[in-house]
C-alpha cells in the first residue's frame, strides 16, 4: 500500500523479522515500479539495547550504500 506513494528510485525499508521468501517476493514486486526493498532484520533479542544487536540487512547494494551512514549510526 505504502508503494502507491512513493516515486520511482525511493527506498522502503522493512526493519521487521519477516520470512526471507517474502521478503524476497516484495523486492521483486517493488523492483517493477522502480523501487528499492531493504530488509533489515535485528539479532539480540530483550538484551540487545545493552548489550549490542546485530543487523542484518539485504537488498540492492546501491540502497544499502546509500542507507549505510543510517545503520552505521545505529551501529
Amino acid at each position: 500500500q505504502v508503494a502507491a506513494l512513493m516515486e520511482p528510485g525511493d527506498i522502503i525499508i522493512d526493519g521487521g523479522n519477516s520470512y526471507y521468501h517474502e521478503a524476497v517476493d516484495h523486492a521483486a514486486r517493488l523492483a517493477l515500479k522502480g523501487l528499492s526493498y531493504v530488509d533489515v532484520g535485528t539479532s539480540g533479542g530483550v538484551w540487545g539495547l545493552e548489550r549490542g544487536y546485530c543487523l542484518m540487512i539485504g537488498g540492492p547494494d546501491s540502497a544499502v550504500q546509500h542507507l549505510d551512514p543510517v545503520f552505521a549510526t545505529l551501529a
